[in-house]
């Protein structure tokens, strides 16, 4: 679990060193990003993360203990997908189930997955670079939702999972506080 009542559930806190609360900066303009911005960060975060796997380490295991490696790059790149169709209004395809490959990788050896990731990455946060894209209401799935959620919800999935991958693949993490604080209303919704 990500969070316990509001606040970073004590293992993920621990492991990004994260204490926004505890340090009295929850309310500090000085460390508020945009909502916008934390979406770009974040996508690239997780997207130099999936750059640093190599195919060797795919079917490692991860902190998300159902997931391998693999499992959760396609996470991501399905999350990219996702993220971008979101923030773009656009349908999802019907066929598209949870356990399916990412459209984006389908038919796409490993060795090129990171490559398709580092593309995707700044499409998902194009979608939401206009501010408009995070007013009215958006969809998950077939779900509709405010936004704002929806958009918080992504950029905490590619932190979290961002995360999980660097930690499996023992690479360094180490996301900003200003991109924490802006996903952790979507972590906690």
């Amino acid at each position: 679990m990500i969070m316990t009542n509001g606040r970073l559930s004590p293992f993920f806190q621990d492991s990004v060193n994260v204490t926004t609360e505890d340090r009295g900066m929850e309310n500090d303009p000085h460390t508020q990003q945009a909502p916008a911005d934390a979406m770009r960060t974040s996508s690239q975060l997780a997207a130099t993360v999936i750059a640093g796997t190599t195919p060797s380490q795919h079917g490692g295991p991860t902190p998300c203990t159902d997931f391998s490696v693999a499992d959760v790059i396609n996470h991501l790149a399905f999350g990219f997908e996702m993220a971008r169709r979101s923030g773009l209004r656009e349908d999802w395809d019907p066929k598209w189930q949870p356990d399916s490959t990412a459209p984006t990788l389908e038919g796409v050896p490993a060795a090129e997955w990171a490559s398709v990731c580092g593309r995707e990455a700044p499409r998902a946060a194009q979608a939401w670079s206009d501010p408009a894209a995070w007013e009215g209401e958006s969809a998950m799935g077939s779900s509709a939702m405010p936004a704002a959620m929806v958009g918080s919800m992504m950029t905490a999935e590619f932190v979290v999972h961002g995360w999980d991958l660097a930690t499996a693949t023992g690479q360094p993490y180490d996301p900003a506080e200003e991109v924490v604080q802006a996903w952790t209303p979507g972590a906690a919704s």
